[in-house]
């Protein structure tokens, strides 16, 4: 099973990530930890190294389907290439695939999350507040795009096993 997470910074999908996971036997591959890595091993620090970090992923998640493990994606995912590259994934892999857009509507609420959470890489800088509109722009064009239904939208308000909860139902709806 494929699980790609979507949402801006700050709003908790490393966590729900990490609740998630263990919930269906997956392992939680980070986009941010691995362009960290990339700019720790000396990379130049720019657009290019978020781009290898999202190539990366992809080609351990591919690694991990192939072995039969489970994915979890951690990744904002506001650019439409970053999503087709996940489409593109599910196909060659044949993985159940299931999207998650975790979205947190009160912006104080948000904006104390993104600032309270404090400077969690060695190398790769916190997002500021000031950068998000256009990633939130990014995000809300998703749902002019082809496939944008597949998605389940989650209200990052919640307790994070709330979110859990309600991803698992996505994920393995009831039997009738």
């Amino acid at each position: 099973m494929l699980i790609v997470l979507a949402g801006l910074p700050g709003v908790g999908k490393s966590t729900f990530a990490a609740a998630l996971a263990p919930r269906v036997d997956a392992v939680v591959l980070a986009v941010d930890l691995v362009e960290d890595a990339l700019l720790a091993a000396g990379l130049p620090a720019g657009s290019t190294t978020g781009v290898a970090a999202y190539g990366v992923v992809e080609r351990v998640a591919e690694a991990q389907l192939a072995v039969g493990r489970s994915v979890v994606v951690d990744a904002v995912n506001d650019d439409p290439r970053a999503r087709e590259q996940w489409i593109g994934l599910a196909e060659r892999s044949g993985a159940e695939t299931h999207w998650f857009e975790l979205r947190l509507a009160d912006p104080d609420r948000h904006r104390a999350r993104l600032e309270g959470r404090g400077q969690r890489f060695t190398r790769l800088p916190e997002p500021g507040w000031d950068t998000l509109a256009p990633r939130a722009d990014a995000l809300d064009g998703w749902a002019a795009e082809r496939w944008a239904a597949e998605r389940t939208v989650l209200d990052a308000a919640e307790p994070v096993e709330a979110l859990v909860a309600a991803a698992l139902r996505a994920v393995r709806p009831p039997r009738p």
